[in-house]
């Protein structure tokens, strides 16, 4: 898993708060059996991450919903840029609140494809 510390996310364009993205393993191939032994087969890359998302204290909540098909943006500190689209919603967590009343929630998500820039 990877964290992202210092970035922006643009969610079909639109900068979205957040308090971190974390990226799942991407699994590019899969060990088989076979009768004399054991051998790797390639295997379709699977993109999944999560993002904590922090709730604004005034105003209103970003609707998650409306990035199904879309594309969302990470922007890091150095300027790696990496694009995932399309994007599907698989869940929206629960919400949490810490010490210091911030509001998350954490979002899970699946890309088609993920490009670095």
């Amino acid at each position: 898993m990877s964290l992202v510390s210092r970035c922006t996310i643009e969610v079909n364009g639109r900068i979205v708060s957040f308090v971190k993205i974390s990226e799942d393993e991407i699994e590019l191939g899969k060990v088989v059996k076979l009768m004399g032994g054991s051998d790797v087969v390639d295997q379709t890359p699977v993109y999944k991450f999560t993002v904590t998302y922090a709730k604004p204290k005034n105003g209103p909540v970003f609707d998650w919903t409306t990035l199904n098909g879309g594309t969302f943006t990470v922007n890091e500190e150095g300027g790696e840029r990496i694009t995932y689209s399309p994007c599907q919603i698989l869940k929206i967590g629960k919400s949490d609140t810490d010490d210091d009343n911030a509001k998350t929630m954490d979002v899970d998500f699946w890309a088609k494809t993920r490009t670095v820039e």
